[in-house]
């Protein structure tokens, strides 16, 4: 399993103290992580410089990564 963690979390509501960003971003990480953690192959993947829109913001990390999951499968052959 991969999990594709965003690399930004900057949007908050209007007056958020940056105690309770701090401790939002935080928890997220390790939520990201707790997942990861779900499957022995687990890994955790940061995308630079994206927000919750990976998918747009950076394809490429998603396109690799699904890439190197059939890549290891015995059914499939990438490249």
């Amino acid at each position: 399993m991969i999990v594709i963690k965003s690399g930004v979390v900057n949007d908050f509501y209007p007056g958020t103290s940056e105690d309770t960003k701090r401790i939002i971003r935080a928890k997220l990480l390790e939520a990201a992580n707790d997942l990861k953690n779900w499957s022995v192959n687990g890994r955790l993947v940061e995308a630079s410089g994206s927000g919750h829109n990976i998918h747009i913001e950076n394809p490429q990390v998603v396109i690799d990564s699904i890439i190197e999951i059939l890549g290891n499968t015995s059914l499939t052959k990438i490249r």
